[in-house]
């Protein structure tokens, strides 16, 4: 191994936080349940949203929702001022037909 540890670990705050997520499905918790999260934690930096969970989205997945979400919470005037700011200088220039 060139850089790093060996072996996956986590400070004791991230590992109070694995049996944390562990008992929002059982209480007590299984090792197995808590193998999970830690595995999950480890590779993804992030807990699965319920035992079984595949790997998260992409980020640019979760960001075209995060962004689809605030567009649709917009009022009209709203939306076509952020759009504004979104575009590029030549879309812009496409959307005026110049």
């Amino acid at each position: 191994m060139e850089h790093g540890y060996e072996v996956e670990s986590l400070d004791s705050h991230a590992i109070e936080n694995v049996v944390a997520w562990a008992r929002l499905f059982r209480d007590p918790p299984d090792p197995p349940l808590m193998l999970e999260g830690f595995v999950y934690y480890c590779r993804y930096d992030a807990f699965p949203q319920a035992p079984g969970a595949g790997p998260p989205p992409p980020w640019e997945e979760v960001q075209r929702r995060l962004d689809r979400e605030f567009y649709d919470g917009l009022g009209a005037e709203a939306k076509t001022e952020w759009i504004t700011r979104r575009l590029t200088g030549e879309a812009l220039a496409r959307l005026a037909g110049e």
